[in-house]
């Protein structure tokens, strides 16, 4: 059976963005053995059809939001179900409301935002890009997430910890409370609570995180009940 080398090329340089996103294409070309002229080639080619995108517009790669929509397409389409919902906690809290999904793939677990509802009641407010991708042992979303992940998941997540002593606390009390709450771990000034959204067998397949400035944390408690009400409904939605 003959393989078109230029796509296997172009496959391996996605499957390894996925296993280590953030990737200049000198990292890419070293990793890979490739040619860096054909390296180049391929991300504007892949970044054209978005399949890669550019992170923060430097010369650094990530999975782009194509490939998002072609994973979403295999499994439940929680963003298009999980929407009017989002939309809805977000006019109830007057906060922004994210949408997470996690990948579990790699040495280097994450969380992705696949939608925002950003509030237009505050000026000074949150917002994230769709596409934004964090570490899954860092900040409400992802530890929502990976407090329900299996074990194997969990560790891979924790090798990238600084504290794994204080990832695994945080991890015991988003079990314990049903959600999970953060300030200051991914931006300076911001907190979120989120809750997990889970399938009937217990397994997570993302979370609904609410942010603001810091300014306004002492209000986030008094938000939990419609978080975890939002999400009760977003689960019995994918259940439908």
């Amino acid at each position: 059976m003959h393989i078109s080398s230029t796509v296997d090329q172009a496959l391996r340089l996605l499957i390894h963005l996925t296993d280590s996103p953030d990737q200049t294409p000198a990292d890419l070309a070293r990793d890979l053995n490739m040619n860096r002229t054909t390296v180049h080639r391929l991300l504007a080619t892949l970044h054209g059809r978005g399949f890669v995108t550019r992170v923060g517009g430097a010369a650094v790669y990530s999975i782009g939001p194509t490939v998002l929509r072609m994973a979403e397409s295999v499994g439940p389409d929680i963003r298009t179900v999980a929407h009017h919902v989002v939309e809805q906690l977000s006019e109830t809290t007057s906060e922004t409301v994210l949408l997470f999904v996690p990948e579990f793939s790699g040495r280097r677990p994450q969380a992705i935002a696949v939608d925002q509802v950003e509030t237009r009641a505050h000026v000074v407010r949150v917002e994230f890009t769709v596409g934004h991708r964090i570490p899954l042992h860092q900040g409400a979303a992802a530890q929502a997430i990976l407090a329900h992940a299996s074990p194997d998941v969990v560790e891979a997540a924790l090798s990238n910890a600084d504290d794994p002593d204080a990832v695994r606390a945080a991890l015991a009390r988003t079990r314990e409370r049903g959600y999970s709450a953060t300030h200051d771990e991914l931006l300076l000034d911001v907190v979120g609570i989120a809750a997990p959204v889970l399938d009937s067998a217990g397994h997570p397949l993302g979370s609904v995180s609410v942010v603001a400035p810091s300014s306004r944390a002492e209000q986030l408690d008094g938000m939990v009940d419609d978080l975890l009400e939002s999400v009760r409904i977003i689960q019995d939605l994918v259940a439908s």
